[in-house]
């Protein structure tokens, strides 16, 4: 006589103990499944996605100074109505730095020197003499006459004295705009003619 009841008999205990087990979650199983890191990953750009490298700012250009030998200096006027204590008004040139005359200076959107701003140390002739203007340095002075005390000012007979950060106008046309001495901004009435003021 053949037994056949054991093989479907432990067949069946080991399906339901495998489907026990499918049904009812491990606490181990679900510990490691906690534990186990995500993979992520990691994209490096290609070489034209690669941001570009930040380009070294450009040294600012060298300034370029006028030679006073260039400049056409001050010219006698026909008449003496919209002079500069008769002479035509003309805008001076920066023939550069230079010992007693190293401060900064301001220029118009074209590029012409319109102020002039003191350093440590400068003088009065030496700043007149990197602005060309030549041999009739006073102009230098007419410039400033209105702002400013000098030799032509109404404050006094006096020479200009020059302070570090002084403004030093060199407009014909900002005479009565742009100037000051030592923090100070005067306001002398003109004695004699000034071309039209901005």
């Amino acid at each position: 006589m053949k037994l056949r009841t054991p093989i479907p008999l432990a067949l069946s205990a080991l399906l339901l103990v495998g489907l026990t087990s499918c049904a009812t979650p491990n606490d181990d199983d679900a510990a490691s499944a906690e534990e186990t890191p995500t993979v992520v990953a990691e994209l490096t750009p290609s070489a034209a996605e690669e941001s570009p490298a930040v380009a070294e700012p450009a040294a600012a250009p060298e300034p370029v100074y006028a030679s006073c030998s260039e400049f056409s200096g001050h010219e006698d006027a026909h008449t003496y109505e919209g002079t500069l204590n008769g002479l035509v008004p003309k805008l001076l040139v920066d023939s550069g730095p230079r010992s007693g005359a190293e401060g900064e200076t301001r220029t118009n959107a074209d590029g012409q020197p319109v102020a002039y701003i003191a350093a440590e140390g400068d003088r009065w002739g030496a700043i007149a003499e990197r602005f060309c203007t030549g041999a009739n340095p006073e102009y230098l002075e007419w410039l400033n006459f209105i702002r400013r005390t000098g030799l032509y000012s109404s404050g006094g007979q006096t020479p200009a004295t020059v302070y570090a950060g002084d403004t030093i106008n060199l407009d014909p046309y900002t005479i009565a705009s742009v100037g000051d001495e030592n923090g100070t901004v005067h306001s002398f009435d003109p004695f004699f003619p000034i071309p039209p003021q901005r």
